[in-house]
């Protein structure tokens, strides 16, 4: 009886070309990278598009809550400082929140006339990276 070492002598590990290339894997795709530069550069680009529109940005969390962004504050190596509106129907009141990018499933860029909405997501506030 031969052992499955035995078994396996004199055969060479598979080469490279066998087996697919492992993909790197860069963390969440909402990190700090996206806000910074991709988010705001979007946002811009929309509000050059449609001068009379308020930009509306949502952030769409893994437990279901869609928070009403208003302003990007700080940004840390795993986590967002999101200040968002607590009723978007009036934008009179803000909240902080601190969110992991994990929890982060989607994040949704939408434009409104200002009849609908006066303010929206503000891209001239400063952003600081921790």
């Amino acid at each position: 009886m031969t052992t499955p070492e035995e078994k396996d002598e004199g055969k060479s590990a598979p080469s490279s070309g066998d087996q697919p290339e492992a993909v790197p894997l860069f963390g969440p795709p909402f990190g700090p990278a996206f806000f910074m530069s991709v988010l705001k550069d979007r946002v811009r680009q929309q509000c050059d598009q449609q001068p009379e529109a308020v930009p509306v940005v949502e952030l769409h969390l893994g437990d279901g809550t869609t928070l009403d962004l208003c302003h990007v504050p700080g940004l840390g190596p795993q986590w967002i400082a999101a200040e968002f509106y607590r009723d978007r129907e009036t934008c009179n009141d803000m909240d902080l929140s601190f969110i992991p990018f994990a929890l982060i499933t989607r994040v949704t860029v939408s434009m409104w006339h200002r009849s609908q909405r006066s303010v929206g997501f503000d891209i001239t506030r400063p952003t600081d990276a921790a």
